[in-house]
């Protein structure tokens, strides 16, 4: 039997792509469905590279641009019969971990933070996002963002008056105090995926 039937492995391949690579993806496409793989994955989907404690997005394509790709890549995988999820199937109820009151991530050194892209980036060193440590007997710090729910009701952040803010939930809270937006592509190519999610739904063998 197959690992992949006998194990249920759900294979999920995520493609972060740029200015630079955003063509190679088609050709990785075309790969995988000649290597036998295309039923083995589960969902397939590509993300924007955006700032990592660096200026990894001044090469990101920009929302629009992005978002007109995304479309045209979910037709391709749709057209070659791979799953792929066009709609959110439930409100977000929590961003990420950040926002999370247990929540927290640990690095090699025992040190303690409350997001998840904050450890081994150098720029972070010293700064807030710290709350504590496992080495030391330290205080623990307030954790970063608990005021980010008050500060969407106050209409600090454009998310106020979004209306895709029920399934989104502001992305990430880190990026827009940063001053790096990260509204999500489904804001600018809704209409595009409500016409494939009706394909999908009313053009069925």
């Amino acid at each position: 039997m197959d690992i992949f039937d006998k194990e249920n492995i759900r294979l999920i391949i995520r493609t972060n792509i740029d200015r630079k690579n955003h063509q190679e993806v088609v050709p990785l496409v075309e790969d995988l469905i000649e290597k036998g793989l295309r039923e083995k994955i589960h969902s397939f989907y590509l993300a924007p590279i955006h700032s990592w404690g660096n200026d990894a997005q001044k090469d990101s394509l920009d929302n629009e641009s992005f978002s007109k790709l995304e479309v045209e890549f979910m037709v391709y995988l749709q057209n070659n019969k791979f799953k792929i999820g066009v709609l959110p199937n439930s409100a977000k109820k929590q961003v990420c971990m950040s926002l999370s009151k247990r929540g927290e991530v640990y690095d090699a050194f025992g040190n303690i933070f409350n997001c998840t892209e904050i450890p081994y980036v150098d720029i972070y060193k010293k700064t807030d996002y710290f709350i504590d440590s496992l080495k030391e007997d330290s205080v623990t710090k307030e954790r970063s963002f608990n005021g980010w729910i008050d500060d969407i009701e106050a209409g600090k952040f454009p998310c106020t008056n979004c209306k895709i803010l029920p399934i989104c939930g502001g992305s990430c809270p880190k990026a827009w105090y940063e001053g790096n937006p990260p509204c999500p592509s489904i804001k600018y190519n809704l209409k595009e995926r409500l016409l494939i999610f009706a394909q999908q739904t009313f053009n069925r063998p």
